[in-house]
């Protein structure tokens, strides 16, 4: 897939052409801050959220909820815990 996330505080039209010669057409996503990536808005989960987004297979795949990372942290530790649970359901999967 071509599509990618770019995450800048720069313009979007700044962006855009630093990125220039990697960019086909228009197979970007472009955000100023990290809470509003798909990072953030899909923990963990940004690669399955893409193609469901892009490649669904069912209807409940088309409209898949977020999972948004709290943007309250006041550390990266309170973060790491916020993270903690997710991480470990991944670990009792394998």
């Amino acid at each position: 897939m071509e599509q990618f996330e770019i995450i800048d505080v720069r313009s979007e039209e700044d962006v855009t052409y630093s990125w220039r010669d990697f960019i086909h057409k228009h197979h970007y996503d472009y955000c100023r801050t990290f809470f509003e990536s798909s990072l953030a808005l899909y923990p963990r989960r940004t690669d399955e959220a893409y193609f469901c987004h892009y490649l669904p297979m069912t209807p409940e795949e088309a409209f898949v909820e977020s999972n948004p990372v709290p943007q309250d942290f006041q550390t990266f530790e309170e973060m790491w815990e916020w993270y903690q649970p997710l991480i470990e359901k991944e670990k009792s999967r394998e």
